[in-house]
């Protein structure tokens, strides 16, 4: 679970995807909490085998943060708290995505955030390249924040600049 959450391991994904029934059992889950926006029709190897497949399993911002905000908040005990514990300080210590979310955030903001990325086709296409998470402010409050950039001919350092860019303009609001 950590490998899959904190360095975007897709092998642990399909694996995880294998041990609960499949991936029409995690979206029937999702479904089943309200969240409607979401599609997940491949696991990770069969997606990646044709590239049109991944925007077969979609999700919007909206969908993507209310999920994170019900596992976060956790009212209805979705998560055993050892669960909920260990979710939480492997998303604050995720390897990847520094210089998304992160990227222009002052030194030292904690961050509980899930990076995705589609790479590139031969055409230069990045056909997703998305950070999902919750910035904590100095003075304890928090803010969600969802920034999916969707086929992009950019490189993925301009990509990477538009999320870090998004969640600095964030950050200044909620902090001011």
């Amino acid at each position: 679970m950590k490998y899959t959450v904190a360095y975007s391991d897709n092998v642990g994904c399909d694996i995880l995807f294998n041990m609960v029934g499949g991936t029409k059992v995690v979206e029937a889950y999702i479904h089943q909490q309200g969240i409607m926006d979401v599609a997940i029709e491949y696991d990770e190897i069969t997606q990646q085998l044709v590239w049109n497949r991944m925007y077969e399993n979609w999700t919007t911002a909206n969908a993507a943060i209310t999920l994170l905000k019900l596992f976060y908040e956790n009212k209805d005990n979705l998560l055993s708290q050892g669960s909920h514990q260990f979710l939480w300080d492997t998303m604050k210590s995720s390897a990847t995505g520094k210089d998304k979310i992160k990227g222009s955030l002052p030194k030292g903001t904690i961050v509980a955030h899930k990076t995705g990325s589609s790479g590139s086709n031969k055409l230069g296409l990045t056909g997703a390249d998305n950070d999902i998470g919750i910035v904590f402010l100095p003075d304890g409050r928090h803010f969600y924040i969802g920034i999916l950039v969707s086929n992009s001919t950019e490189t993925s350092e301009v990509n990477k600049k538009i999320i870090a860019d998004i969640s600095k303009i964030a950050w200044d609001y909620f902090k001011n």
